[in-house]
């Protein structure tokens, strides 16, 4: 948990307002005038991202991007239950805005130009770097010593993580995985000895602060998957 690399990640909103066609030569509708008559507001989201989005111990989807969605469920419907998830893995998000099966997302991403054309971006709510969290009995204390070859570090399969593996321990072994609880699994099975990831998964009491902030209550109570 002492090793640090400071790079901009942004937790934000994804949404397509553009306008639908409900049949050839009808007037078209916009996605909040469909949201409107559906009576409840769909959201893609990833569910084994801890803090943001994962299921607590009673199986119910909760998180700082699940609190969020509420958020305009309760300015649109006056009734924070009305929106439905749906589940998806981080690149499954996209398509399932442009092709209509959601309104929106909420999530961690990185606005890339392609993306930009593909979706409408707000504003980022959340600001944060990422930090590499490694095991206490590796005596790992710095990048330096992370980068030798007789390390693994356990990371997402996006490419920006592996640019920076590159980057800073490019002598160190990698392992992919496709959510950060599958990160942090091998960290605590041995598979790793380190992992990189957002800093608000791996900094509990920083994200308290951020929900206390935003939702002026304690966030929900999530597991502690590193504990060596």
């Amino acid at each position: 948990m002492n090793a640090h690399v400071r790079h901009v990640w942004a937790a934000v909103l994804v949404a397509t307002l553009m306008a639908i066609s409900t049949a050839a030569g009808a007037e078209e509708k916009s996605r909040l005038d469909v949201v409107l008559e559906r009576g409840k507001l769909i959201v893609v989201t990833l569910t084994t991202v801890p803090p943001f989005a994962f299921n607590d111990d009673k199986g119910q989807l909760v998180g700082f991007d699940i609190d969020i969605a509420r958020l305009f469920a309760q300015a649109l419907f006056k009734d924070p239950t009305k929106v439905e998830f749906v589940s998806v893995t981080a690149e499954g998000r996209w398509p399932a805005i442009e092709s209509g099966r959601a309104d929106m997302g909420v999530g961690g991403t990185t606005t890339y130009p392609d993306r930009a054309i593909r979706v409408a971006f707000t504003r980022p709510f959340i600001d944060s770097g990422i930090s590499v969290l490694v095991s206490k009995k590796s005596g790992i204390k710095t990048l330096a010593d992370l980068n030798q070859d007789k390390f693994t570090v356990a990371s997402l399969n996006n490419p920006q993580m592996a640019d920076r593996a590159k980057r800073f321990f490019p002598k160190a072994k990698a392992l992919t995985f496709d959510t950060p609880a599958a990160q942090f699994l091998a960290v605590r099975s041995g598979r790793a000895n380190a992992l990189q990831i957002d800093t608000p998964s791996a900094e509990y009491p920083q994200y308290t602060e951020i929900y206390q902030k935003w939702f002026g209550k304690h966030p929900p109570p999530q597991k502690f998957y590193l504990s060596q």
